[in-house]
């Protein structure tokens, strides 16, 4: 299953494993599957709760408006500083509700090096 890139990325830039930053290490097809799984059950959310949204009309930032989304995303749902709420979205809040109905992706290192979803 293709997964979406950019919200892998952000997962593992924005994670820790041990005292490591979690982009040193590879991601399991298991973490690349949740991930993907994660973003697909978002955007069907997104597309029941908002059918009439356009990520490009919506993104108040000057960037890839879809990469935006997936890095959004994973920032909202792990809690962090930043995410759908904090301005740069004319949707923010109603983006952040929807997030707010996943669970927080952490991950943890395998004995085998790679890294997999909690």
């Amino acid at each position: 299953m293709p997964y979406p890139q950019q919200a892998l990325e952000t997962l593992l830039w924005s994670s820790i494993v041990g005292n490591q930053h979690a982009d040193l290490f590879e991601p399991s097809q298991e973490l690349k599957d949740r991930v993907g799984d994660d973003f697909a059950r978002f955007e069907d959310m997104l597309e029941e709760a908002m059918p009439d949204f356009d990520v490009v009309e919506d993104c108040k930032t000057e960037c890839d408006e879809f990469e935006q989304l997936e890095h959004d995303f994973i920032l909202t749902v792990n809690g962090h500083g930043a995410g759908f709420w904090d301005g740069d979205w004319e949707s923010g809040d109603d983006l952040t509700e929807i997030c707010e109905r996943f669970r927080k992706l952490e991950v943890y290192k395998g004995d085998d090096n790679l890294l997999y979803p909690f």
